[in-house]
């Protein structure tokens, strides 16, 4: 499916919107038609994503276009000059630990995203104020002059490239009283929403306060996936959501602008889940593509694989037998065996210390990014 652009033309707010005042964040909700049957659409293409085997190559192939499409398109509209084939090798080179000997400014900020998109688990709820500070700090750290970690301290408009204003956020003295009102609503009352809902909506608030002096786009597009990937979309990560996100810059500009000057969310809603819907269609082809359960393989080896996916440590031969019952340990072995030669497992040790482990590529690039 494709957004259906026609059914935005309406969202046109006459420039510059200036965002209103308001006494607490309490949004209040109207999902568009339709609503129910993408949230669950998306909820089983997540599920989808989890059942699906491939081979190390292949896996670590589709995972790093993933992030390399969704960093890409998430620097550049904020400026950032490196093309996509080469936002790949990057993430590619990062994945696999390797650093680059001196990375210049826009390198270095594909290197930070892609550390902080790696650790999806630092973002569970609770949220507070100093996790928001410290993510846009390691974003933008590469560059003093967005003021690290460091709420603005002065009123400002967002402006286009010829100068044109677009919006007027937050005034300084609300950034920090606001931010608290939307860490709030978080915390206490977000989990009571579809992701699909809160995710937008937490979006949304964060870009109209506008609360740092630049990369206020890249945090807030940051928090959004780390919100998703915990709140019941864990394969949020596997899809190009930014690529359908903004891939209409005007339309995506409008439609935030648009929200604001409205106070009204369905619109908001209706375009972030289309979205997001359409990368999950599109990752849900290219891992099935790849599934090597699709092809001819019997019931105990299918058993076997989606066992040790499901393991996610290392495991013996014992281990494997318990699983599955009834076969001996040396046709278990002999299985085993032939998944590693497919690319499938890991294999540690010889004979009976001999040690398998399903290869996840995210596993190993976090495990680098710690190093």
């Amino acid at each position: 499916m494709t957004i259906d652009i026609g059914k935005f033309s309406h969202c046109r707010p006459e420039y510059p919107v200036k965002r209103r005042g308001k006494d607490g964040f309490n949004p209040l909700v109207r999902v568009p038609p339709g609503f129910q049957e993408t949230a669950l659409r998306v909820r089983h293409l997540d599920s989808e994503l989890d059942r699906f085997v491939l081979t190390a190559k292949d896996l670590f192939d589709l995972v790093a276009d993933a992030f390399s499409v969704n960093v890409h398109y998430s620097t550049e509209i904020e400026g950032n000059p490196l093309p996509l084939e080469e936002v790949k090798r990057i993430t590619r080179n990062t994945f696999r630990g390797m650093r680059e000997p001196k990375p210049d400014a826009p390198m270095q900020e594909i290197i930070n995203h892609l550390s902080t998109w790696l650790m999806p688990g630092y973002y569970k709820l609770p949220w507070a104020r100093q996790k928001i500070i410290d993510t846009h700090k390691f974003l933008v750290g590469h560059d003093p002059r967005s003021d690290p970690g460091a709420f603005r301290t002065d009123d400002r408009s967002v402006q286009n490239d010829e100068g044109i204003e677009f919006f007027i956020p937050a005034p300084m003295e609300r950034i920090e009283t606001e931010m608290d009102w939307l860490l709030r609503w978080i915390n206490e009352y977000s989990t009571g929403y579809d992701p699909l809902v809160s995710g937008p909506l937490i979006f949304h608030e964060f870009e109209s306060i506008h609360p740092f002096k630049d990369g206020n786009g890249r945090t807030g597009r940051t928090l959004f996936h780390a919100y998703l990937n915990n709140s019941g979309l864990p394969n949020a990560s596997l899809c190009k959501i930014e690529q359908h996100l903004l891939g209409n810059k005007q339309l995506y500009y409008d439609i935030l602008a648009w929200t604001d000057k409205q106070l009204e969310y369905t619109d908001l809603i209706d375009y972030m889940s289309q979205a997001i819907l359409e990368s999950y269609e599109e990752a849900v082809e290219l891992f099935s593509g790849k599934d090597i359960l699709s092809k001819e393989m019997n019931e105990t080896a299918r058993r076997l694989i989606i066992r040790a996916k499901k393991e996610g440590d290392w495991f013996s031969v014992t281990d494997a037998v318990k699983w599955i019952g009834g076969l001996s340990s040396e046709t278990v072995r002999l299985r085993l065996n032939e998944f590693v030669e497919m690319g499938v497992l890991e294999a540690d040790g010889h004979t009976r210390s001999k040690r398998y482990h399903y290869s996840n590529p995210l596993s190993m690039a976090q495990s680098a990014m710690r190093k």
